[in-house]
């Protein structure tokens, strides 16, 4: 009834059945990084449900089915063939403690873990926000555009995630250890790396909007401005380095839970000032003010709690300060 398209009930239905086996290889996949298995981590929280979702896709090409619930059904199967090979993979490294004790310590940590908990749900509402005012306010085809823009500029993700899920130990470690110099060099370092990386991804969407988007349909084309909009987010987000996870790893998920609703207040409002009136290129600008908001947020706390100030930030105030 909010958005007024009832036709969406079929997807709805098959993505709602994909939420518990989703969530459950999410969760493996942060067990995995807990015990050190880095490349399992990656493995699980990358590469594993986006290659079986494309495999089953590309089959029902082959077959030549031409019905796009059919596509939402090969995600759901995904979801559970990965949940299985993550099952057992964990069965292998840890196994399964099923005795009183071990629930107990279950929910002792769950717990202690209340203020990640909420910094997941604001991160995962920062991410919807911009595409469910644009369900509300516009057309699907609008939707359908920013989708499409939106993947295109989160393919960053793939070189951030996986460097998160190699930082995440060494950061944990370091910020126990109270080695300053050495984990802002580690920062610093990371942040070197995961742009040579993603430069050429840039460089390719900010060269190739119309060519990359033109994939989806003549006209997404349409929507590469919103796609450089959506990209400069990302490159804020690449050069303020892995701050969020910073903060994680030193203890200081409250902090990070405060900036995050702060965040995600300000993409809301600007959600709603901006898509009534510019659609999709709103919706953009909203997530971008977003992204660069929470990265800025956490640089700050960075600096503040932890005594670390990544090179981009030393830069631009020394340029400020020059100014």
């Amino acid at each position: 009834m909010v958005f007024s398209k009832p036709m969406l009930m079929p997807y709805l239905m098959g993505f709602s059945i994909a939420i518990l086996p989703m969530t459950y290889v999410q969760v493996l996949a942060e067990g995995f990084r807990a015990l050190g298995e880095s490349r399992v981590y990656v493995a699980f929280q990358v590469i594993v449900l986006p290659l079986l979702s494309l495999i089953f896709v590309s089959l029902i090409s082959m077959a030549d089915w031409k019905n796009g619930v059919l596509v939402v059904w090969s995600y759901v199967l995904a979801c559970y063939v990965g949940v299985m090979v993550a099952i057992w993979f964990w069965h292998r490294r840890a196994g399964f403690d099923f005795s009183l004790e071990g629930f107990s310590f279950i929910w002792d940590r769950l717990k202690k873990a209340t203020p990640l908990a909420w910094v997941s749900i604001m991160t995962i509402a920062m991410s919807f926000i911009e595409t469910l005012l644009l369900g509300v306010f516009h057309s699907p085809e609008d939707v359908a555009m920013y989708a499409a823009a939106l993947r295109l500029a989160l393919l960053v993700n793939f070189v951030v995630l996986a460097f998160d899920g190699l930082l995440a130990p060494p950061l944990a470690s370091l910020c126990r250890d109270g080695k300053t110099d050495a984990l802002e060099s580690l920062v610093n370092r990371a942040i070197l790396l995961t742009g040579l990386l993603c430069s050429p991804i840039f460089l390719g969407l900010f060269l190739f909007p119309d060519t990359l988007l033109g994939l989806f349909g003549e006209s997404f084309t349409a929507a590469s401005s919103t796609l450089m909009i959506l990209v400069i987010g990302q490159i804020v987000n690449v050069v303020s380095g892995p701050v969020g996870l910073l903060l994680q790893m030193s203890g200081h998920e409250i902090p990070l839970r405060n900036r995050l609703m702060q965040s995600a207040i300000l993409a809301l409002v600007s959600g709603l000032a901006l898509i009534p009136s510019f659609g999709f290129v709103g919706a953009a600008m909203s997530a971008t003010i977003g992204v660069a908001s929470i990265n800025l947020l956490c640089l700050h706390e960075v600096w503040v709690l932890l005594g670390v100030c990544p090179w981009p930030a030393k830069l631009f105030f020394r340029l400020g300060g020059a100014s």
